[in-house]
């Protein structure tokens, strides 16, 4: 790093690295400062194991909940978002907006609103039999890291 010229120079690749710095302001001179820097790849994981099961009875509405649906990232300060890639065909998934009380079609939606509780599944077409299936993929999404692909979420519909 050359700071005369005004130039700074960054080398990108690895997973660390560093520099070594004095200061001075004309007159003293510090010592030499080291920075140590290390990298570490952003990581998507889904939690649990098996499939997701929502219970719907039939008509009616369920909140999504934590339980259902939890995508974390290694890094806690970056939002996960899902990307609906197919519908449910026998209902439909809605988000709430805020302030509360205005619904919307939810294509795309956050972990945090899964939290908040924002996000439902309505059951909305008659069915024949005692019970059926319903379910919707996704894809799940951080920024740099890479994306958990083709996700499915299950509902059964009593």
């Amino acid at each position: 790093m050359l700071v005369q010229a005004m130039l700074v120079v960054f080398l990108t690749g690895g997973g660390g690295g560093g520099f070594d710095l004095t200061v001075s302001d004309g007159v003293k001179v510090t010592g030499v400062l080291s920075f140590a820097i290390t990298a570490q790849k952003v990581m998507l994981h889904l939690v649990g194991t098996g499939p997701s099961h929502l219970h719907v009875f039939p008509m009616r509405r369920q909140i999504l909940t934590p339980n259902q649906l939890l995508a974390l990232s290694s890094d806690t300060r970056r939002p996960v978002s899902y990307i609906i890639k197919s519908l449910p065909s026998l209902g439909r998934l809605m988000i709430d907006s805020l302030p509360h009380g205005n619904p919307r079609a939810a294509m795309n939606f956050t972990q945090r609103d899964i939290n908040s509780s924002r996000v439902y599944y309505e059951h909305t077409h008659s069915f024949f039999g005692l019970s059926t299936n319903d379910s919707f993929s996704f894809d799940i999404m951080a920024d740099f890291a890479e994306p958990l692909l083709d996700q499915v979420i299950l509902e059964m519909l009593l």
